[in-house]
């Protein structure tokens, strides 16, 4: 992983998995989408976001959620950043970081009783 500020995120190639970084603090992991040049800007993917319609049907979702409903994650859609801080620092993770992270994550669906997939 590294540590980097706006303009070289900027820089980043579409595709680049990466979490907002405060000194000491992770914000979400994401998926950086394409720039907006006119603004320090950027679109990203969020790995937990509720596949819904607007922000009312998201609500909605989420509380039956809370109640036990089964609640859909949207893998597909990105949206603009906007934040436009100058000083915001990125965390971007490298090749090894993103195979770690998958290892991990297969392993703890196989000890929760999942069954092996194509992933392997």
């Amino acid at each position: 992983m590294r540590i980097i500020g706006l303009d070289e995120f900027l820089a980043m190639p579409s595709g680049t998995l990466f979490a907002k970084y405060d000194p000491m603090t992770f914000g979400s992991l994401q998926i950086k989408g394409d720039n907006d040049f006119t603004h320090p800007d950027f679109s990203a993917k969020e790995l937990l976001w509720v596949d819904c319609d607007s922000t009312g049907d998201m609500v909605d979702k989420l509380m039956a959620g809370e109640k036990g409903a089964p609640v859909k994650l949207d893998f597909d859609a990105y949206g603009r950043d906007g934040m436009f801080d100058r000083k915001q620092l990125f965390a971007v993770l490298e090749k090894d970081d993103i195979y770690g992270m998958i290892t991990t994550l297969i392993g703890s669906y196989e000890a929760a009783g999942g069954e092996r997939t194509d992933l392997d």
